[in-house]
């Protein structure tokens, strides 16, 4: 088995079986679940939709070689789908936590939206129809081979989705120490999250992939922690007032 489908298959069971047991806990709670938490259970749903896409067309590696390489790039833009989809719900989370900006939810949505189809567009026309992922077998990885314009747009989609969210918790955490276990563990997950991701799509070699990867999972493992723990509980409104100017955090 090659690193990629290792680590993709790996990445998939981590997402999807959290997904499961958050929802499970969901169904089981006898408290009230916040939004902010079905939202972030379809992240790790999107995640490991994603990661399964990516591992898939590995298969054909072993049964039909010559079309790995087409069933990789479709492979690919259907999981970014899927990873587009997760970050649209972040984006969902992070104004839904800020009171003022929760009436600008909708715009926010259809920006990300516009964003996922115009990345999508270029990467069917530089991968599906362009230069094709290649398996590298003395390294045991794929290379991917996306093009520069539609990595740095998929890494800045990422970051103003994620990096927001991220910010907001770790923030939550500072001002209020009843919830900073909790906090810090939700914000700390996405910005690991937000940080290893991109790197996918300019890793060349087996080390920087499998770096980015394992430090995916562990960031997805301790976003996963952070939703569990104390998981009937809310985070706890900032007991230290933010500036008029600036909005403030609700509890998730």
């Amino acid at each position: 088995m090659s690193i990629t489908s290792l680590m993709t298959l790996s990445g998939s069971l981590v997402m999807l079986s959290s997904w499961a047991v958050i929802g499970q806990r969901i169904k089981t709670s006898l408290g009230d679940i916040s939004p902010q938490i079905k939202m972030l259970q379809r992240f790790f749903l999107c995640m490991g939709l994603f990661c399964l896409a990516i591992f898939l067309p590995q298969i054909a590696l072993n049964l039909q070689p010559t079309a790995f390489p087409k069933a990789m790039a479709w492979g690919y833009i259907v999981g970014h789908v899927a990873l587009y989809i997760g970050l649209i719900s972040v984006i969902s989370l992070t104004f839904s936590m800020v009171p003022r900006l929760a009436s600008k939810q909708k715009y926010a949505i259809t920006i990300g939206i516009i964003m996922s189809v115009v990345i999508t567009i270029l990467t069917i026309k530089t991968m599906a129809f362009g230069t094709l992922p290649v398996y590298d077998a003395h390294r045991s990885v794929t290379l991917f081979n996306v093009a520069p314009v539609v990595g740095t747009l998929i890494a800045l989609f990422a970051t103003l989705s994620v990096l927001p969210a991220a910010i907001l918790m770790i923030l939550n955490g500072v001002r209020n120490p009843g919830a900073r276990a909790r906090s810090f563990l939700l914000g700390g997950g996405l910005f690991v999250i937000m940080t290893a991701g991109p790197l996918h799509d300019v890793a060349k070699g087996w080390q920087l992939y499998m770096i980015a990867d394992i430090v995916s999972i562990v960031g997805f493992v301790f976003l996963a922690w952070g939703i569990l723990y104390r998981f009937e509980e809310r985070l706890a409104p900032s007991r230290t007032p933010a500036p008029a100017t600036m909005p403030s955090a609700r509890a998730i």
